[in-house]
């Protein structure tokens, strides 16, 4: 695909996930302008490395042993990590503007990112994109990773929240389970870091302003499969306690506390899935009738097949990879994760 005309943007993101989701997303942005791709393995023998590194506009870095002594030592911190593999991406990357993102978000421009981007390099700090989460009509399948409905929050406050949300308001953000921050999309050339989401100041603890891209958002599936979301609260519940507070926000400490204390079973965390990211039918009409669903279809397997036909997307391929390279999580956690 030719880039889009305009403000060249990248993307990076530091990885640990499986082949297939790692392809999916360097693909989509290839596909959809992204000038550059900065993949970094945070496993520096990961072998989709080798899928991936010689293809076009993609820069793969192994951060292993020689990369930390280039950047002291290595965080213990996951987000530590990504902060300065980010940063590094933005000081080296030959586009106009970088882009944080994790390996399972997508960015879905409902008009070219480029073209909107070209207007703003004068900004005032940075830009971020509202979020989307992906969800489940329960009762319906959702045989590919990409599968399910699109919801988001929408600002309108505790008195609305609590009509909307309910039950979900002591774990989410307005109906999102992850985060409502966004990530960063940075202009070069400023003495900035990039974090998680957002930009910094290389010194001091000012806060930069930001705006939101008005014409495309993030889509963040925050697990590719009921099996992932799973595996990937276990993984963070079982995190120091210091560490959980200092990475999590109070809506995600809920959940992790939810699952140390309350979902024991493997069918019981399956139900506490099904709880927070499942909408009966009648919810989801509801919900989508007050426009917090939305209903245009966004299907970003399609653009994958055809850039990459036989990329096996099903969520039973998912699974399986994800069973085989977390064996021993899988192992620690059988009794939760069946």
């Amino acid at each position: 695909m030719t880039v889009t005309q305009g403000s060249k943007w990248a993307i990076c993101m530091t990885v640990r996930e499986p082949a297939v989701l790692v392809l999916a997303n360097v693909v989509w942005h290839l596909e959809t302008g992204a000038s550059e791709v900065w993949v970094f393995l945070d496993e520096p023998d990961d072998p989709v490395g080798d899928l991936i590194a010689g293809m076009e506009r993609v820069i793969v870095v192994r951060c292993d042993a020689d990369w930390w002594a280039q950047h002291g030592e290595r965080p213990a911190m996951q987000t530590g990590r990504q902060r300065i593999n980010a940063t590094e991406a933005y000081r080296r990357t030959k586009a106009d503007w970088m882009i944080h993102l994790d390996a399972d978000e997508l960015l879905w421009q409902h008009r070219p990112l480029a073209d909107e981007l070209k207007h703003l390099d004068a900004i005032d700090g940075y830009l971020t994109f509202r979020v989307y989460e992906r969800a489940y009509a329960l009762g319906q399948p959702a045989p590919g990773i990409f599968d399910g409905v699109l919801r988001r929050a929408m600002g309108r406050g505790p008195a609305v929240s609590n009509i909307v949300w309910g039950d979900l308001n002591g774990v989410s953000h307005e109906g999102l389970l992850a985060h409502n921050m966004g990530k960063p999309c940075m202009p070069v050339g400023r003495d900035v870091q990039l974090a998680v989401h957002r930009a910094e100041p290389l010194e001091g603890k000012a806060k930069l302003p930001h705006a939101h891209v008005a014409g495309t958002w993030l889509v963040h599936y925050d697990g590719l499969t009921p099996l992932h979301w799973m595996l990937k609260l276990l993984r963070y519940a079982g995190l120091p306690q210091q560490q959980r507070k200092k990475i999590f926000g109070d809506k995600r400490r809920a959940q992790l506390e939810a699952v140390l204390t309350t979902y024991k079973t493997a069918t019981g965390l399956r139900s506490y899935h099904d709880q927070l990211r499942g909408f009966t039918p009648e919810r989801l009409r509801a919900l989508t009738e007050m426009g917090y669903v939305e209903e245009r279809a966004f299907d970003p397997q399609a653009v994958i097949d055809r850039a990459m036909p036989g990329l096996d997307l099903s969520v039973a391929a998912f699974d399986a990879d994800l069973r085989a390279r977390n064996a021993d999580l899988f192992e620690k956690f059988k009794r939760k994760l069946g």
